[in-house]
């Protein structure tokens, strides 16, 4: 883990002396109309079932703040409580700060199924805070480094995605793969977003055939001509080319965060075809 800067202390989610909040109010029934948006979130079929044959067990909880109210956790009963036209619902009210908001968000998420565009947008909240990493944050709450890592790689999303996604609109794998495209293809992507009104990973496979195609163009059919069976001549404009190509493909990976060797092997190869081109 890493020590804050500037203090030599070593960073932390949590204070000193750690006080679990306090309720203000438990098992409070509020009107429905009266909290927040759920954010775009949508219960699927067989849980809004549920909550109408046997009601919503456990309470939702809010954070009270000087606008109103925030939901920490519970969008999801919520919404649903909506859907069936309940007027109010049970909640638990808490005096918290920001942080300890996105902490216990987190924390709820990840003792039950996952909710992404919640634990992204709560780990992004976290990480603004001097000293936090995404280490600490699985170290201090129990979340495995590569899930943290991998909600993270979605903050590569240009915004229309990022907003698509945030509204429940995009599903974590096509958003998944999209991040790893280059802006200018996810922004195709953003209007086919808008044109169609959703995104499939077939559509983000498409964007990936088309940077393949455009990295192949790069490079001239007939870069290497064959007069012996031994001997390779290569022309300077295609060594030029070739740098090109190979530069652009280290990029593209590292856009990716993957495959960190190849991605070094690629720019050695762009540095030493520009070097022999220059000579």
């Amino acid at each position: 883990m890493e020590a804050t800067e500037g203090t030599g202390r070593q960073a932390t989610l949590f204070p000193k002396k750690p006080k679990p909040p306090q309720p203000i109010d438990t098992d409070v029934w509020i009107p429905v109309a009266e909290l927040p948006d759920t954010d775009g979130i949508v219960p699927d079929a067989q849980f809004i079932e549920n909550v109408r044959q046997v009601g919503i067990f456990s309470a939702i909880v809010l954070r009270k703040t000087k606008l109103g109210y925030e939901i920490v956790d519970g969008r999801r009963r919520l919404e649903t409580a909506r859907r069936l036209g309940l007027e109010t619902i049970r909640c638990d009210i808490y005096p918290m700060s920001a942080r300890t908001s996105a902490i216990m968000t987190l924390v709820a998420n990840f003792q039950r199924s996952s909710n992404p565009p919640s634990e992204l947008q709560a780990m992004e909240r976290l990480l603004k805070r001097k000293g936090v990493t995404a280490q600490l944050i699985a170290d201090q709450l129990g979340i495995p480094i590569q899930t943290v890592e991998k909600r993270l790689k979605l903050k590569a999303l240009v915004p229309g995605l990022r907003a698509g996604f945030d509204a429940y609109k995009i599903a974590v794998t096509v958003a998944e793969a999209a991040a790893r495209l280059e802006v200018p293809r996810q922004e195709d992507l953003v209007r086919l977003f808008e044109e169609k009104g959703k995104l499939t990973l077939a559509d983000v496979n498409a964007q990936l055939e088309v940077r393949k195609k455009e990295a192949a163009d790069m490079l001239p059919a007939d870069m290497f001509k064959q007069e012996k069976p031994e001997i390779v001549k290569v022309e300077r404009e295609h060594v030029e080319k070739a740098a090109e190509a190979m530069a652009y493909a280290a990029d593209a990976l590292k856009s990716s965060q993957d495959h960190v060797a190849l991605v070094g092997e690629l720019e050695a190869l762009a540095r030493a075809f520009r070097v022999l081109a220059a000579e």
